[in-house]
């Protein structure tokens, strides 16, 4: 039978080869580490379902019935958050994993198939630009499962992403992948000897370059410019209503109990021979209305007391403890009284470092997280906004503006250049985001988070925290996270895991905790920070480009 023609898989064994699919993506990114090996042969069922099944519409529709349940499970957090979005959300993600398949199928199926090139090559090319897409544009982008995403707990691996980002990675994690596919075209006629030859020779230099790029890279030395900062990372555990529905009593004691972990924190520190040059509070934990000039005066003149004093807070406890905050609160301006309530023309997620001199360095977040903080494409249309908040994410206020760009922070009391670029949450699996940090001088990434949405799902913790190590890999710069309810870790320019709270490989989540880290402030220059997320583009005109020539030749080289 040649691969080019209609294919004879039966219904029953299309279920087989897509269970499987669903069963590698599982493995690969539910199970123990080592499970992550699994990425390596995950594609090839569901490439094999596409060349040979009879019918696209079964494939489709048994490849998303299949892999929805998976996907319901990996992003089980967001149940709590949004039934109806986590719902919803699941099949259009099983859908958009077919595609590299649906891709193979359109290239070397039909009547002028480019049998020519290797699956070892296309399927690379169709991973990359179909994980681009969906990382950074189908609804202002999803980057999370990405394939490569899969290989972080082995940093050895995913070293080529200072390259070209995680989306190369991901076409170098395929190639294997696309090389079975290859022989197995072979034995049933739909490819040629020369063509099974190619896949396995490209298959074996791909995993050869990924293990020697990653054992010379793996190390990478900090800048000769780099300086040295220790920096005390605070975990709370708070829950979620923190952020959204806490009363003012419940938010007093918050702040009250931050207070008391970070100067308890700060003395285990100082006792420790290691006084912190920087003090990292999470996203949101504090109350009020922001700490900026503008706002202390008008809270000072509207006499309002209770959030003044919340202002007041991070000044105080910088100058107690004689060391800079970076603290994660609201940003609001124009602010005025309507109707006896207190009205902002525009609000921020942002963080402020605070110096022990009470000087407020402010930056806002720019990458708003998509259905938690904006609802894609609806902005402009506030009556379907309200509509969509109603139904699925009741509680969720959506009146945050964007900032209008990264900005990084100089580290007070610091010689050198030492600056630091701060994601806030989501921010810090935005590649972009990162990238423009670190060229604008970040040479330190402090991820503020507030992981509470993850309820019981320490397995989203982990991922979260994987995600961030493509970035410390990507600009090969240093990277602290302080996180409500974990996990709090710091990540080398490497990837590797440098500190974490509390016991176990990623630490501990759903507990208090602190990680008093020593971090080289310094960035080393990579292509990936020159040419950013441009491999999936790449990879997207390559396949047309050979779709162009297939269809030029006719397919005559078919067989």
């Amino acid at each position: 039978m040649r691969a080019a023609e209609p294919g004879a898989l039966s219904r029953r064994a299309l279920l087989l080869l897509l269970l499987l699919h669903a069963m590698l993506l599982l493995l690969a990114f539910g199970a123990a580490p080592a499970g992550s090996l699994f990425i390596f042969l995950q594609p090839v069922p569901a490439v094999i379902a596409a060349l040979t099944a009879r019918s696209l519409r079964w494939f489709v529709l048994i490849g998303i019935v299949v892999t929805t349940p998976v996907w319901l499970w990996l992003n089980g957090w967001m149940h709590e958050v949004t039934p109806v979005g986590h719902a919803l959300q699941a099949p259009v993600l099983a859908g958009l994993g077919l595609l590299p398949a649906i891709t193979l199928r359109v290239l070397l199926r039909g009547r002028r198939p480019a049998c020519r090139w290797p699956a070892a090559l296309l399927l690379p090319l169709a991973v990359a630009a179909w994980e681009g897409f969906r990382a950074g544009v189908l609804l202002d982008g999803y980057p999370w499962f990405l394939t490569a995403h899969a290989l972080a707990p082995m940093p050895l691996l995913i070293q080529s992403a200072d390259l070209l980002g995680a989306c190369f990675v991901s076409s170098l994690v395929v190639v294997p992948a696309g090389a079975i596919v290859d022989l197995v075209r072979l034995r049933s006629g739909g490819s040629s000897a020369a063509t099974a030859r190619a896949g396995a020779a490209a298959a074996a230099l791909a995993l050869l370059f990924v293990l020697l790029y990653g054992a010379m890279r793996g190390g990478d030395r900090a800048p000769v410019d780099a300086v040295r900062l220790d920096v005390l990372s605070i975990q709370t555990n708070l829950p979620q209503s923190n952020k959204i529905s806490a009363t003012l009593d419940q938010q007093v004691e918050f702040a009250a109990g931050l207070i008391r972990q970070t100067a308890d924190a700060v003395a285990d520190a100082v006792a420790a021979g290691t006084p912190p040059g920087l003090i990292v509070w999470p996203e949101t934990m504090l109350p009020g209305l922001g700490l900026d000039r503008d706002t202390m005066e008008f809270l000072e003149r509207e006499r309002q007391s209770i959030h003044l004093e919340f202002a007041r807070v991070p000044g105080w406890l910088a100058g107690e403890l004689e060391t800079p905050l970076l603290v994660g609160s609201i940003a609001s301006e124009s602010l005025r009284i309507e109707d006896g309530y207190i009205r902002a023309g525009r609000r921020y997620n942002s963080v402020y470092l605070v110096d022990p001199r009470g000087v407020h360095a402010r930056a806002d977040k720019v990458a708003l997280t998509p259905f938690g903080e904006t609802i894609p494409w609806l902005g402009w249309w506030p009556a379907a906004q309200r509509a969509v908040i109603g139904i699925a994410a009741r509680g969720m206020a959506f009146n945050l503006s964007a900032g209008d760009q990264p900005r990084v922070l100089a580290i007070p009391g610091v010689d050198g250049p030492a600056a630091l670029g701060a994601p806030i949450c989501f921010e810090s699996t935005v590649p972009g985001v990162c990238r423009a940090l670190v060229n604008a001088g970040a040479g330190l990434l402090v991820n503020v988070s507030n992981d509470g949405w993850f309820g019981a799902s320490d397995r989203a913790r982990r991922h979260f925290v994987d995600i961030c190590r493509f970035r410390c890999v990507e600009n090969r710069v240093a990277m602290v996270r302080s996180a409500n309810t974990g996990l709090t870790v710091a990540i080398d320019r490497g990837g590797n895991l440098a500190g974490v709270v509390g016991e176990g490989r990623y630490g501990e989540a759903r507990r208090t905790g602190a990680l008093s880290v020593p971090v080289e402030v310094g960035a080393s220059m990579t292509l990936y920070r020159r040419v950013g997320e441009i491999w999936p583009l790449v990879s997207a005109a390559g396949l047309l480009v050979i779709l162009a020539a297939a269809l030029r030749s006719g397919g005559s080289a078919c067989g």
